[in-house]
């Protein structure tokens, strides 16, 4: 028997079996589609929360070099195991973050949160070595405005990170 007399005699079995044959094959690829988009869905909400935690403990560790005690400090009235129990939380944190967005982010994307994240250091590094500093030419005052005028500089210039970051995230969630 010939294809022709098969599709001749057999013809509305033929085109059962090709609408099952369809109708399985669509199906599959629906689901496979229906895992990325479910995989993409929920890989941009754990990017978001991540995004969202980041900016939180930066936040706090920001307004915690607002509020520190720079005169007790540089004065010595703090002990330097208090100091640390100060400051240390909120970087520690923060840094812990910056390695859960290594995860979310390529390289480029992610020197923003690195650079922001390294600003806030160096302003630890900057007070530890105005702390230690024992140049008699230096009195408090001197020291104190070396620190501030470092933070700022350093906040100024992280808020200028900040802003290129965002729209780095912005266009990130658009596509």
């Amino acid at each position: 028997m010939e294809i022709k007399d098969l599709l001749t005699t057999y013809w509305s079995q033929v085109t059962l079996m090709l609408f099952a044959v369809g109708f399985l094959l669509k199906r599959i690829l629906d689901n496979k589609s229906k895992k990325i988009e479910i995989n993409h869905s929920l890989f941009q909400q754990n990017r978001l929360i991540a995004v969202k935690l980041f900016f939180s403990k930066y936040a706090k560790a920001e307004l915690m070099w607002h509020q520190i005690a720079i005169y007790e400090i540089l004065n010595r009235k703090i002990p330097t195991k208090e100091i640390d129990k100060i400051i240390f939380p909120y970087l520690n944190e923060l840094e812990e973050t910056l390695l859960e967005l290594k995860i979310y982010f390529d390289s480029n994307d992610h020197k923003y949160f690195e650079d922001l994240t390294k600003g806030l250091l160096s302003i630890n590094e900057k007070l530890l070595s105005i702390y230690f500093d024992s140049d008699p030419e230096k009195n408090l005052v001197k020291k104190s405005n070396e620190y501030s005028f470092y933070k700022d500089e350093i906040l100024t210039r992280n808020k200028a990170i900040m802003d290129k970051l965002c729209l780095t995230v912005k266009k990130t969630f658009e596509s």
